[in-house]
């Protein structure tokens, strides 16, 4: 599948859907690099987050009627399971230290074989991301940061951030709010 095929994540689900392989490659050739980050940034090794990573698409391939387009986007979707399986395994790795692991270099998997075009439409989409986040005021960001990069629950970042867990909650749900109009907005601004 070309990296600018013009078919929509939504359709790349419901070929999963119907047990079509290429659907599922096209859906890990469009989000693989955008999930890895994510896996790496959470995980801080990269073996562990592209064990991750093929667990997901594993998933998503082994119980594709999970995916529910009226909650959120493919991506999205993608994304959640990409985080949740991550901070599981973060969580796991905390109650077992692993004496060998080794640190993620970023600088060696800077390019990660992919295409220029891939390249520059992962460049765009995290600038959209960056300008989205800096819209946020600095106590929704670091709420939002704590929570998505770090893995810690609602009580937990209350306690880091020393505020009422009313309060934390209430910074995590207006954030992610104002994070959600700003991406749709400055997504529809790049079209």
């Amino acid at each position: 599948m070309a990296a600018n095929d013009p078919q929509t994540d939504e359709a790349l689900m419901e070929g999963v859907v119907a047990r079509d392989a290429e659907a599922l490659r096209g859906l890990f050739e469009r989000h693989a690099p955008l999930m890895l980050g994510l896996g790496r940034r959470i995980l801080r090794q990269t073996s562990d987050a592209e064990d991750v990573l093929n667990e997901v698409f594993w998933e998503v391939w082994s119980k594709p009627d999970r995916y529910d387009s009226s909650r959120g986007s493919a991506r999205s979707y993608l994304l959640l399971i990409m985080r949740s399986r991550s901070l599981d395994r973060l969580r796991a790795r905390k109650s077992r230290p692993d004496l060998d692991a080794t640190p993620v270099n970023t600088q060696a998997h800077a390019d990660g074989g992919e295409t220029p075009m891939a390249a520059a439409q992962h460049a765009e989409s995290r600038a959209i991301v960056r300008a989205a986040v800096g819209d946020l005021d600095d106590d929704q960001r670091a709420a939002i940061e704590l929570s998505f990069f770090e893995g810690l629950s609602h009580s937990e970042i209350a306690d880091r951030l020393e505020a009422p867990l009313g309060t934390i909650k209430g910074r995590l749900r207006s954030g992610l709010i104002k994070l959600s109009h700003s991406l749709r907005k400055k997504g529809d601004a790049t079209l």
